[in-house]
């Protein structure tokens, strides 16, 4: 019961059916997560390292955006699955491949910034820390950590 109330509080309140990365900025940092296939070990490591963090990266407004050119098994926990979006469409993916210039068979995490920008490119997976330090220092998030909680 524990697990599903925290599942239950990760969901995104009433988001729309699709998703842009353009509207997702702004609001969210995003890390985008791009794999050849879902069975890739790269990709499994990636949210290996991910799992018991999910509130360092809730509180770091941070929307996980897995784009995996060959869909396969979901590897992620119900808490990380709620850290994503409700759906990128696959036009909508092609046009992020593009814009970053990730190849199909390419395994690629690139972190941006609530501006669009980015922050982070690594072609192996990161590390919690890694991700927490790069977003720590950046100045928005150096604001935010200034400000009492609501």
């Amino acid at each position: 019961m524990k697990k599903l109330l925290l599942t239950l509080a990760l969901i995104p309140a009433a988001a729309p059916a699709q998703q842009t990365l353009s509207t997702l900025v702004d609001r969210n940092r995003v890390l985008l997560i791009f794999t050849p296939t879902a069975l890739d070990g790269r990709y499994g490591e990636q949210f290996e390292a991910f799992n018991h963090h999910e509130a360092d990266l809730r509180a770091r407004d941070l929307i996980v955006i897995p784009l995996v050119q060959q869909p396969g098994p979901a590897n992620l926990s119900p808490a990380l699955h709620a850290l994503q979006p409700p759906h990128i469409s696959d036009d909508e993916q092609l046009t992020i491949r593009r814009r970053f210039h990730i190849a199909a068979s390419d395994f690629t995490v690139i972190l941006l910034g609530k501006d669009g920008g980015e922050k982070l490119r690594s072609t192996i997976p990161v590390t919690i820390a890694r991700l927490n330090r790069t977003i720590d220092a950046m100045p928005m998030r150096k604001e935010e950590m200034r400000k009492p909680p609501k």
